[in-house]
């Protein structure tokens, strides 16, 4: 490849030019060799075409360094298990490994590799031999964000371009992680855990503890014995990870030590069944495509500005005498009307935080909510406009409703109500998973949920 290139332009044309299969068999090879220069040039090729779009000044001083240097610089050697040394330039790659863009991987050989092209980089003293590793690791892989929503494995690696291009932030993606797990029970289905074909094995689950709450109640107390796993400190929770695809996010049963990413690991998925538009659908694992993933990405925005519009005395419009309280079909109406003429398009990209129901809605809130929602709902009265936005806000969002729990509106407002407690996320075990234990608990419903939302609400998931 040397030879066809001559400067990172070229470089970065040629990468682009091939498959994605050709270039991800190339590289698969690259992160496997033996050649320590080899690894790190496979690991810069993965990037960078990424990073020549993000921040082409440094991936020019990359390119530099690995092919207009030379030999390139051998970076020493990177431990294959357990990682790094504990402190100095070991830690910090190890932490790179584990937190930066590195995590988005499950197999080992393209972190090793991505190390190895920090050290080399590192190593090339005219170019960088006054910078730190963490500086070099925040320059290289600052094109992307980094979620660890769960302890899941491996981390949710997603293009800023990607972000910005759907009009989210990382706090969106962030906050709409829980709509993920909680949509199918939002949307009237009903979930289920399925267990690997190793923890079949592994706990003996067959027959009465094949699946669901059966084998997770079974898996949970073989992992907490003092001679398993890891003891009495072991739990089992969901995570949101990249699919077995590498194209979108699944919903996963993790268990071992959460937060340890060395004493934990995948036991199983969530599936979904029941009707769908008229339709029965067999059990599915839960799953979104890239498209999915940032239309639910979405959920938590979407929701903050439905729910800033929604309140009871803004349904219909109200004359007060002295001035005309317009309602929230009046007003999505305008908005509409304003932003359909063509050639016109709203002032900014998205509502700031603080101006949810102060200022216009922005580019963001036009496209994902009044456009669509209006043109399919615009005959109807009102009253039932106003109902109907607020059951689409309560099916196909995360609202502060759902993070907080909104006893009052839930249990005495008119209003459609939630299909799901968002409790039975934040738990571990029953109340995690077994979907029918909060709902024929009605009585001591609201205490759980307290109960559950304190103890978990500094958790991510």
């Amino acid at each position: 490849m040397k030879k066809r290139h001559t400067n990172i332009i070229e470089y970065v044309a040629g990468i682009n030019s091939k498959s994605s299969r050709a270039r991800e068999k190339d590289t698969q090879r690259g992160f496997k060799s033996s050649k320590k220069g080899i690894q790190a040039t496979s690991a810069f090729a993965d990037i960078a075409s990424d990073l020549f779009q993000h921040n082409p000044d440094f991936a020019e001083r990359v390119y530099k360094s690995l092919f207009q240097r030379g030999d390139l610089p051998q970076g020493g050697t990177v431990q294959k298990s357990n990682y790094f040394q504990r402190w100095g330039t070991g830690h910090q790659q190890e932490q790179i490994a584990k937190n930066g863009w590195p995590s988005g991987y499950e197999a080992n050989a393209p972190k090793h590799a991505q190390m190895q092209l920090l050290l080399s980089i590192q190593n090339d003293v005219l170019e960088f031999g006054t910078n730190d590793i963490d500086d070099i690791g925040k320059e290289l892989y600052s094109f992307a964000e980094v979620f660890d929503e769960g302890g899941g494995i491996p981390n949710i690696v997603i293009n800023k371009n990607e972000l910005k291009a759907n009009n989210l932030e990382r706090l969106d993606v962030q906050e709409s992680m829980r709509y993920i797990i909680l949509e199918p029970r939002k949307k009237g289905l009903s979930t289920t855990f399925y267990p690997l074909g190793e923890s079949i094995t592994e706990f003996d689950l067959y027959d009465d503890f094949a699946k669901g709450t059966n084998a997770l109640e079974k898996i949970d107390n073989e992992i907490r014995k003092d001679d398993g796993w890891f003891g009495s400190d072991a739990s089992m929770w969901l995570a949101v990870v990249p699919n077995s695809r590498g194209d979108g996010l699944e919903v996963v049963v993790m268990s071992g030590i959460k937060g340890d990413r060395f004493k934990s690991k995948m036991v199983g998925r969530m599936y979904e069944e029941g009707i769908e538009n008229g339709i029965k659908i067999k059990p599915r694992i839960i799953e979104k495509s890239k498209a999915q993933m940032f239309e639910s990405f979405q959920s938590y925005r979407r929701g903050q500005f439905m729910d800033g519009e929604n309140d009871f005395w803004e349904e219909t419009d109200t004359d007060l005498g002295f001035m005309q309280l317009d309602g929230l079909k009046t007003r999505m109406g305008k908005y509409y009307d304003k932003y359909s003429q063509k050639g016109f398009s709203p002032p900014r990209a998205r509502l700031p935080w603080y101006g949810q129901e102060i200022l216009d809605p922005g580019k963001f809130e036009w496209e994902n909510v009044i456009k669509p929602f209006h043109e399919l709902n615009k005959r109807e009265t009102p009253k039932e406009y106003a109902r109907l936005w607020n059951l689409e806000m309560d099916k196909t969002t995360y609202t502060h409703r759902d993070k907080i729990h909104d006893f009052f509106n839930n249990e005495f407002s008119s209003s459609p109500k939630p299909s799901v407690d968002g409790s039975i996320v934040f738990g571990d075990k029953k109340q995690l998973m077994d979907l029918s234990y909060l709902e024929n608990n009605k009585t001591d419903k609201q205490k759980q949920m307290l109960k559950e939302e304190k103890k978990y609400a500094t958790s991510s998931l």
